[in-house]
């Protein structure tokens, strides 16, 4: 969850990115 910070920084500007960032973050994971 250390991408925390970096994903609050973008949903504000781009929530479409942060549901992206989001789905990428959780397939690197597996």
């Amino acid at each position: 969850m250390e991408d925390s910070m970096d994903m609050d920084n973008i949903a504000p500007l781009r929530p479409q990115n942060f549901l992206f960032g989001c789905e990428l973050k959780a397939d690197k994971r597996e």
